[in-house]
């Protein structure tokens, strides 16, 4: 029983060991683009770039997929979705496209110092919608998105979604703004139909997502005439999306599983 106790408590000792190590790497290479757009860049002298962006999280904004990808060798930017309330797809803060302008500018400032020869866009749920985005505005070769909104606008109108729709659109926000935020993702297919990056969607039938916007996201792609593959696996829940997400990019990357 002795054995036991003491086993635990170091393993316990480990994980905060881990972590600790993990949040002071994290501190020293955070940094800020524009002032404003938190991010954290990766260089590992590579030719192929990797972006990544966040989803809702509970409660503080934080970065996605890291200890998912420590092990692939190639370059990373991870973005953080911090404007507004609990987000902005990288859109809009009170109205105004200060988040767009900074993301665009980012990507671009990151890809131009190099010139890379694979670039791939990553990210679940609101940082899915954000992977597609910026993905096909940017030309990326291969886009990860998991479980992604698609019609943006309604999704974020529901009272529990409220907040982030006035973070973005300001407060009183109504039926003229979900409207705009409908249109974005529809605009975007059609603007780049025929193009070659493809979309690697990751989604379950039996969780809400599905029927809501991937279904009609994913009709949208074949009338457009964009690249995807679907990868279909089994939940019910949203928020069990991001365990199978990461998974499939390990196994994209080739990254053996412990």
């Amino acid at each position: 029983m002795q054995n036991s106790s003491i086993q635990n408590y170091c393993t316990l000792l480990r994980k905060a060991y881990r972590y600790l190590k993990f949040k002071i790497r994290f501190f020293f290479k955070e940094k800020k683009y524009g002032g404003r757009l938190k991010y954290i860049f990766e260089n590992n002298d590579s030719e192929e770039l990797i972006v990544v962006f966040s989803g809702f999280a509970k409660r503080v904004p934080k970065y996605n997929y890291m200890r998912t990808l420590k092990d692939v060798n190639i370059d990373k930017l991870f973005i953080l979705d911090d404007f507004g309330s609990r987000g902005s797809y990288h859109w809009f803060v009170d109205g105004t496209d200060l988040p767009l302008q900074l993301t665009k500018g980012l990507i671009g400032h990151i890809r131009e110092s190099k010139n890379y020869k694979k670039i791939y866009t990553a990210g679940s749920s609101k940082g899915g919608t954000c992977a597609i985005y910026f993905g096909l505005e940017f030309q990326a070769d291969e886009i990860f998105a998991g479980a992604c909104q698609y019609h943006v606008g309604t999704y974020i109108s529901i009272p529990k979604h409220r907040d982030v729709l006035e973070g973005m659109m300001g407060k009183g926000a109504g039926t003229d703004e979900v409207k705009k935020l409908d249109s974005i993702m529809p605009a975007l297919l059609r603007q780049y139909a025929h193009c070659k990056s493809r979309v690697h969607l990751c989604y379950s039938r039996e969780e809400h997502t599905y029927p809501e916007h991937i279904a009609d996201l994913i009709e949208d792609l074949k009338r457009n005439d964009i690249p995807y593959v679907e990868i279909i696996d089994s939940y019910t829940s949203h928020a069990d999306n991001g365990i199978y997400f990461s998974a499939y990019l390990k196994k994209y990357f080739g990254i053996q599983s412990l």
